[in-house]
C-alpha cells in the first residue's frame, strides 16, 4: 500500500498524505480527518525508512531504532520490576512512539561486553541508564558513542566526567520539600527512613533532610536498611520497623525515600499494632501501586519519571537531527508535592 492509494481514497493530493504522515500543520482539519480514516481502513502503517527529503523532525533518522542501554546489575527485563522504571520507559516509549520511532533495549553486563545493536547500521541513538561501570568499559563506550548520538537519563552520578546529556529529576528539591512540608505541618520530632544503605540518591536525600531539619529545628532519627530490588522484602521492612519502635517512636512525622518503602514500613508498623495514624508520612516518586494502600493516604513528591522519559527522548531526537551541539548539558526536572491530606497535623 503505498500513499498514492491513500490519497486517492482520501481524494486528496499525495503532497497532502505526505505532509500528514510527516507530522506538518500544514493540513486542514477536513483534509486530515479523511486521510486518517483512509489509513485506518487499510490498515497502513508507513515506513521508518521513507524516500525523498526529509523533514526537520527526521533529517538524521536511518533506521528507526533507538536504543535503550540499561548498564550495571540490571539487565532490561529487571528494570519493569523495580518501582521507578516503568514510568521512566513508559514517557520514552510514547514520544517514541508519536515520532514512529522504535525502542529497543540493550544490555552491558558485568564482563563489560557492548550490545551488538550499539552500531549506527542498527540504530540512530542511543538513551544509557545504570551504575557502576568499569573504566574500561566506559572508554569502550564513549568511542562507541563518536558516531552516535547518545544521552544518559536518571542518573548524573553515573558519568562523572559529563561526557553526555543528562536528564534527571532535582534529587536535592525532593528533601528539601520533604523537611519544609513536615516543618510547616507543626511537627518537631520526624524520622526518616531508607531502603538502601548506598544509593547515591537516596544518600543525598537523607543529607538535604537532615540538613534542613537541623535548620528548621526539628529533631531527625534516621533508619536505613538495605532491602533487595528484587525478591523478598518483608524482612528489611520489619528490621526498619523494629529500629524505629526502639529509637524514635515519639515522632510525629516521617519521609521516606520512596514510596514503596513506606509502604512496607506502614504495614509492619501495623503488624506490631503501632498506630499509624498518628505518623504523618511523606513519600517520594507518588506511585499510585502503593500509595493506594496506606490509611489516610499520604503526602508524597513526585519526582515525574513520565516526564523525565518523555524529555529524555526528545533531547536525543534533538541530537540526531542536529537541532542541539555542543558538549552535554544538565537537565533537570524539579519535583512536585503532591499532598492530598489535611493541612493540620493529624
Amino acid at each position: 500500500m503505498s500513499i498514492s492509494e491513500i490519497a486517492k481514497q482520501a481524494g486528496v493530493g499525495i503532497g497532502t498524505v505526505s505532509r500528514y504522515i510527516n507530522g506538518k500543520d500544514k493540513v486542514s482539519e477536513e483534509a486530515a480527518l479523511k486521510i486518517k480514516a483512509a489509513i485506518d481502513r487499510v490498515g497502513y502503517r508507513p515506513s521508518l525508512r521513507r524516500p525523498g527529503p526529509k523533514t526537520a523532525g527526521r533529517v538524521g533518522i536511518k533506521t528507526g531504532v533507538i536504543l535503550f542501554v540499561a548498564a550495571g546489575q540490571f539487565a532490561p527485563e529487571y528494570l519493569n520490576k523495580m518501582p521507578a522504571y516503568p514510568m521512566l520507559l513508559a514517557g520514552m516509549q510514547q514520544f517514541l512512539f508519536k515520532h514512529q520511532l522504535t525502542l529497543m533495549y540493550g544490555h552491558i553486563g558485568e564482563d563489560g561486553r557492548l550490545p551488538e545493536m550499539l552500531d549506527a547500521r542498527y540504530c540512530d541513538g542511543i538513551i544509557l541508564s545504570g551504575a557502576d561501570l568499569k573504566p574500561a568499559t566506559h572508554r569502550d563506550l564513549l568511542r562507541q558513542t563518536l558516531t552516535l548520538p547518545a544521552v544518559w537519563c536518571f542518573r548524573e552520578h553515573d558519568d562523572p566526567q559529563k561526557y553526555f546529556d543528562h536528564i534527571f529529576y532535582n534529587n536535592h528539591r525532593t528533601g528539601l520539600m520533604a523537611a519544609e512540608y513536615l516543618a510547616g505541618r507543626g511537627h518537631r520530632q520526624v524520622a526518616f527512613f531508607s531502603s538502601s544503605l548506598r544509593h547515591p540518591a537516596f544518600c543525598e536525600r537523607q543529607k538535604v533532610f537532615t540538613n534542613t531539619c537541623n535548620r528548621l529545628g526539628l529533631q531527625v532519627a534516621c533508619f536505613a536498611e538495605e532491602v533487595p530490588v528484587v525478591g523478598s522484602t518483608a524482612e528489611s521492612y520489619r528490621r526498619l520497623a523494629e529500629k524505629f519502635l526502639s529509637a524514635a517512636p515519639q515522632a510525629t512525622g516521617a519521609f521516606f525515600c520512596a514510596d514503596d518503602a513506606m509502604l512496607g514500613v506502614y504495614n509492619e508498623l501495623r503488624s506490631f499494632g503501632f498506630d499509624t495514624e498518628r505518623l504523618d508520612m511523606i513519600g517520594c516518586n507518588h506511585e499510585e501501586m502503593f500509595l493506594r494502600y496506606i490509611t489516610p493516604r499520604p503526602a508524597s513528591i513526585d519526582i515525574r519519571l513520565f516526564e523525565i522519559g518523555e524529555l529524555t527522548a526528545q533531547r536525543l531526537l534533538q541530537r540526531i537531527n542536529g537541532a542541539a551541539a555542543g558538549p552535554g548539558a544538565e537537565l533537570l526536572i524539579d519535583p512536585q508535592l503532591i499532598a492530598e491530606v489535611p493541612a493540620a497535623v493529624r
